[in-house]
């Protein structure tokens, strides 16, 4: 995807909601490592301290918890202006809800994602060959993708002991309504613990 090139140095907030949406403005941004950073979750942090990112601070579980954060932090700060860097697909509005308490916020869409649906050959061999015991969710997209690889390709009875271990409650939610058996909840960086846990 193009993006214009982005100057944080207009701006005294930025917020991530992925790790993509770091990631994605690395060719495009006029660094101003101390500006502040919400993100959400640990691992996102993680890649905007890496990215260079001096104050950074991250929310667990969801954009809601980030948006709360948000709130409380820069209730009294309505005039600082926010650039929101996200995907051209999210599944809450961060910037209605944050302009509804009076906050100044720019978004800026910096990366486009698409639901895969096809694989190949070889690869639907080595699932079949070594069946995952977790499979790790990072996103609503993902979630769809997979359920979609698995009715397109007749996976279910194979994988059906296997856990999706989800990134968000609302994933959670949606292989509960697809009637999935196997759910757990994970916190980004943490996949190994997650491994450790499931093997008990």
């Amino acid at each position: 995807m193009d993006v214009k090139e982005i100057n944080l140095k207009d701006y005294e907030i930025a917020i991530f909601t992925s790790a993509n949406a770091v990631r994605s403005i690395q060719e495009h941004v006029r660094k101003n490592k101390k500006i502040k950073c919400y993100c959400v979750g640990r691992f996102t942090e993680k890649v905007a301290k890496n990215f260079g990112f001096l104050n950074t601070i991250s929310a667990e579980g969801s954009v809601n918890a980030l948006k709360n954060l948000i709130i409380n932090s820069e209730k009294n700060n309505n005039l600082k202006k926010i650039i929101y860097l996200c995907g051209d697909h999210t599944s809450f509005d961060l910037e209605k809800e944050l302009k509804t308490e009076g906050l100044k916020i720019n978004k800026v869409v910096t990366y486009s994602s698409e639901v895969i649906s096809e694989v190949d050959k070889e690869s639907i061999k080595k699932v079949k060959e070594h069946l995952p015991d977790v499979i790790f969710i990072y996103s609503s997209r993902g979630a769809e993708g997979l359920m979609k690889i698995v009715e397109k390709y007749s996976l279910y009875q194979l994988l059906k002991e296997s856990v999706v271990a989800c990134m968000s409650n609302k994933i959670v939610e949606y292989f509960k309504n697809n009637k999935w058996k196997k759910i757990d909840k994970f916190n980004p960086g943490e996949e190994l613990i997650k491994i450790e846990q499931l093997k008990k």
